[in-house]
C-alpha cells in the first residue's frame, strides 16, 4: 500500500471514530431508508429464513445486521470496519454470533476464506474504494449462487447541487477536481455495468432519487460532515483539517443566504446481485 493510501485510511477511521456515537441520528433517515430497500431486495432472493454465514465489508455500527436479523437467522456473522470507533458499537449491538474485524476491506482476504459465503453486504463502501477491487474479493468470497447487496451514493448529486445552488462553494471546495478522483460511481446506470462485468447477475436494482430540503448550514453540516459522508470527495492530501476549514468558509458565506432553504436531491442506488 502506498504511504498516501496508509494516511487516506487513517484519516478515515479517524473520521468515523468521531462521528461513531452520533451516526446512529441518521439525519433524515437517509440510511434507513436505503437498509429498507437492501433487505427487502435480500430477503425476496433468499432460499430460506437460514443462512450459514454473512460478511458484511463494512459494519459501520451494525445496523444491517440488526435490521436483517429480524427476518433471518444467521449462524455466523462477520463485520468489518476500519474504523475502531464504529466497531464498538456494533459489538454493543449485535450480540452472540458476531465476529469483528478491524482493517482495511482490501485486506479482507486475510480474515476471510474463499468460497464461504451466502451474503455479502457491501454499503456505502464504493466511495472510499475502487469498486473494482471490492467487486473481485466480494466474488472470491462468496460461495456459488451467493448473494452480494449493495447500497452506494453516485457522484450525481452532488454535482446537481453544486451546479444549481452553490456554485461559489463549487469553486472553493474544488468539487469538480474532487468528483474526479473520486471512485463513487458517476450514475446508477453505470454502477449496474461494473457490477456485471465482474460476473455477478443483476437480480435487484433500485434507483433511489429522493428530495431532501436544507433549511440551515446546520442542516448541510449533520448530512454531509455529521455522518462522515463528506468525506468521499476530498482529496487525501487535503486531510480533514483542510476539509472542515474549507466548508465553514463556505457555510460561513452562505449561512445566511437567501438560498436556504435548499432542496437537493439524494442519489443511491440499490442493488442485489448474484455469483
Amino acid at each position: 500500500m502506498l504511504l498516501d493510501e496508509r494516511r487516506r485510511d487513517s484519516s478515515l477511521a479517524k473520521v468515523y471514530d468521531r462521528v461513531s456515537s452520533t451516526y446512529d441520528t441518521d439525519w433524515n433517515g437517509i440510511y434507513k431508508k436505503s437498509r429498507r430497500v437492501n433487505i427487502h431486495q435480500i430477503l425476496a432472493h433468499l432460499p430460506g429464513p437460514e443462512l450459514d454465514s454473512a460478511l458484511d465489508l463494512a459494519v459501520g455500527t451494525g445496523n444491517a445486521f440488526h435490521d436483517l436479523q429480524q427476518d433471518v437467522h444467521i449462524k455466523q456473522r462477520i463485520g468489518n470496519d476500519i474504523s475502531p470507533g464504529m466497531l464498538a458499537v456494533a459489538r454493543k449491538k449485535l450480540s452472540g454470533n458476531f465476529t469483528g474485524i478491524c482493517d482495511d476491506v482490501l485486506h479482507i482476504e486475510h480474515h476471510v476464506r474463499p468460497k464461504s459465503q451466502d451474503l455479502v453486504l457491501c454499503h456505502f463502501m464504493f466511495s472510499y474504494v475502487d469498486p473494482d477491487q471490492i467487486l473481485a474479493r466480494a466474488y472470491r468470497l462468496l460461495k456459488p449462487g451467493g448473494l452480494l447487496s449493495i447500497a452506494s451514493s453516485t457522484q450525481q448529486a452532488l454535482a446537481e447541487v453544486h451546479r444549481d445552488y452553490f456554485p461559489y462553494a463549487r469553486r472553493l471546495l474544488k468539487v469538480d477536481a474532487s468528483l474526479a478522483r473520486a471512485t463513487t460511481p458517476k450514475t446508477h446506470a453505470s454502477l449496474c455495468e461494473t457490477v456485471a462485468r465482474h460476473g455477478f447477475e443483476v437480480v435487484e436494482r433500485h434507483h433511489e432519487r429522493e428530495s431532501t430540503s436544507f433549511h440551515s448550514f446546520k442542516d448541510v453540516s449533520n448530512w454531509a460532515l455529521g455522518s462522515g459522508w463528506a468525506a468521499q470527495y476530498f482529496d487525501r492530501h487535503y486531510w480533514l483539517k483542510r476539509i472542515g476549514a474549507t466548508a465553514w468558509c463556505a457555510g460561513a458565506r452562505i449561512l445566511h443566504s437567501p438560498f436556504y432553504p435548499v432542496t437537493a436531491t439524494n442519489d443511491i442506488s440499490l442493488l442485489l446481485a448474484r455469483k
